[in-house]
């Protein structure tokens, strides 16, 4: 009454993260998380130009009030580099545990729903281990995955 166990091998289909993951993030929160990366990388590219400027002027900073000008624009251009760089990671930390959240209601909905015969044929140690590594793909591998790319794609 068993089948036979089989392997799939390969990885998983892109078309499965896009309309799994990213539908479960959300528009409005692919959206801030690429706003806020775009303006994270704004705030990087101002902070490098400072700095440059910064060291093209250096042979005429002969008073310390100057220094301290350049220094306080440099101190607070990268201190909103790093308040947007934490806000960047709040708002995809939250909006992963969302799609996680999401996927993982899916997923048992799919498995309580599923007809009784899928149970009968179906070994339970073969459904745990389905369970536990999907669980592991969408809470390790799936959002760091799409961070990476949107990364990526703010860096251009």
């Amino acid at each position: 009454m068993i089948g036979d166990e089989s392997r799939a091998n390969g990885a998983m289909s892109s078309s499965v993260v896009v309309k799994g993951y990213l539908r479960a993030l959300g528009l409005r929160n692919c959206t801030a998380i690429m706003i806020l990366l775009g303006a994270m990388q704004t705030a990087i590219i101002i902070t490098d130009f400072w700095l440059a400027r910064w060291t093209d002027h250096a042979s005429d900073l002969s008073s310390g009030a100057q220094l301290s000008f350049y220094l306080t624009v440099y101190g607070v251009l990268c201190g909103g580099t790093v308040v947007l760089l934490c806000i960047e990671q709040l708002v995809s930390a939250r909006a992963g545990v969302a799609a996680s959240q999401c996927l993982y209601e899916n997923m048992f909905s799919s498995l309580v729903n599923a007809p009784i015969w899928f149970f009968d044929i179906t070994p339970l140690g073969r459904i745990l281990n389905r369970v536990s590594r999907d669980t592991d793909v969408i809470d390790t591998e799936l959002p760091f995955t799409v961070h990476e790319f949107a990364f990526k794609v703010s860096r251009l």
